[in-house]
């Protein structure tokens, strides 16, 4: 499964139309409500699909959104310049915080899931290599679970499993040439004047 990949091409300019919009939904609205809270949207949109640094232009754009929004309220500017310089810089410091915080989650969430791929290709590999049965190339017994070597019926019958015996076509056949040969030995043997 792979992390939610947002496109940066039309992430940002969503994002950019989301804090326009905010902005213009707080200069229409009375300055006891505020839009703040949903600035965190654009600016964790832009954190999550361009990084950490469109997540800070962002943030720090919503400053400036939030100061055109006041400043187009109407509301005299003297004495408030340093209260909203102090007000941009809250916004500022608060949305970088989110922006980072988002990055970091995103960049968590994507090593969580490289190491699950990893994870399961390795559970994989275990169980491609508990279905090998090990072989012994010369004498053809098999290896248990304990490291103990023994013949391929033994093992067998020790899983469980019941066993028939037969002859295939390949060995018969061998073996009737062998008995032949056996018959002409035994038949030559005695065949031979005693002395």
């Amino acid at each position: 499964m792979r992390p939610l990949t947002l496109s940066p091409t039309w992430c940002l300019p969503l994002a950019g139309a989301g804090l326009m919009l905010l902005g213009w939904l707080e200069s229409q609205t009375p300055v006891t409500l505020t839009f703040s809270s949903y600035y965190f949207l654009p600016v964790a949109l832009a954190s999550w699909s361009g990084g950490r640094h469109w997540g800070y232009a962002f943030a720090w754009l919503t400053g400036l959104t939030w100061l055109a929004a006041d400043l187009n309220m109407g509301y005299p500017p003297e004495g408030q310049t340093l209260f909203r310089g102090i007000s941009v810089f809250n916004h500022c410091l608060a949305y970088s915080a989110a922006a980072w915080i988002v990055d970091g989650l995103r960049g968590a969430l994507v090593e969580i899931q490289n190491r699950n791929a990893a994870l399961e290709a390795a559970v994989e590999e275990v169980n491609r290599l508990q279905d090998l049965l090990p072989v012994c190339a010369w004498c053809r017994k098999v290896r248990d679970d304990h490291g103990l070597w023994q013949g391929v019926e033994s093992y067998l019958q020790a899983k469980g499993t019941k066993l028939t015996h037969g002859i295939c076509p390949r060995c018969q056949e061998q073996a009737r040439r062998e008995m032949d040969t056996l018959k002409a030995q035994v038949v030559t043997l005695y065949s031979e004047p005693r002395k």
